[in-house]
């Protein structure tokens, strides 16, 4: 059993991750309207804010003295912010690209799609968890998922310009590469094919979840499994496709009740 004091400080942890997601998508959705010096301490704010955050993820997985590395970890997050924020910004007009019941209030709307919240709080989890910071990754991908019904590991890697419409259901695992100008809908997972050993153990360490190249369309309901899957770029996977093998790019797969088709797109 943890301790007392390291059970208390993941509870922190925990509690305090939301604010985290609030805090920076407040500062991008503001950015426009604020005063250089405001945008400055901000920042400061945060800096504080996110490096005892860090210290108390460290606490938790019983190592109290990482101060050096909770501040080292903090500015490099800072000097990762401005690529985070660019990366959101081409995220939302990906939505705009994609949704046309968007119209052309686009920050005002797409604050509300749920798409928007799990993209954010996943480009703030992978860049921690890039970095090995313990237990705040974990707690911002499981607490937009509890919010939005999304579900992405912060391993996973995830281009520009990426779209999730409606969003609930999809599942995206930890070892999943995702390229540019992708675009996926409700009930879409990203899965494992998980490879064991002698004993029927799960081996660590190895690729299990699919590779989606760029300009890629995956619609709802779709399952795509096996670290080996490959879809080729600029392929679309159609509604309540199953998938465990790689596909040339340029693609078509649908699938009716007994068979699943794969044709050229046509030029």
């Amino acid at each position: 059993m943890l301790p007392y004091e390291t059970v208390g400080h993941a509870e922190m942890v925990k509690r305090l991750v939301p604010d985290l997601i609030k805090s920076i998508s407040w500062m991008f959705i503001n950015a426009g309207a604020r005063k250089p010096e405001d945008v400055q301490g901000d920042l400061e704010k945060l800096s504080i804010y996110l490096s005892r955050l860090i210290q108390d993820a460290f606490k938790s997985i019983g190592k109290p003295n990482e101060a050096m590395v909770a501040d080292r970890t903090t500015q490099f997050f800072l000097t990762e912010l401005p690529n985070i924020l660019s990366q959101l910004n081409s995220d939302i007009q990906a939505a705009y690209d994609g949704d046309p019941a968007l119209n052309n209030e686009r920050i005002a709307e797409i604050i509300a799609y749920p798409g928007y919240t799990a993209i954010l709080s996943h480009r703030i989890a992978h860049t921690l968890h890039a970095r090995g910071v313990p237990l705040i990754p974990r707690f911002l991908s499981e607490h937009t998922h509890s919010q939005t019904g999304i579900d992405i590991h912060p391993g996973a890697q995830i281009g520009k310009h990426f779209f999730i419409d409606h969003g609930t259901g999809v599942v995206i695992g930890e070892t999943t590469e995702i390229g540019d100008n992708v675009r996926i809908y409700q009930g879409v997972t990203l899965g494992a094919h998980s490879p064991v050993d002698k004993q029927g153990i799960p081996r660590r360490g190895e690729k299990r979840h699919p590779t989606i190249k760029e300009g890629v369309i995956i619609y709802a309901n779709a399952t795509i499994i096996g670290g080996n899957t490959v879809i080729g770029a600029n392929s679309t996977i159609g509604e309540g496709v199953s998938l465990s093998k790689s596909i040339p790019p340029n693609s078509i797969a649908t699938q009716d009740k007994s068979s699943l088709n794969i044709r050229p797109r046509e030029s």
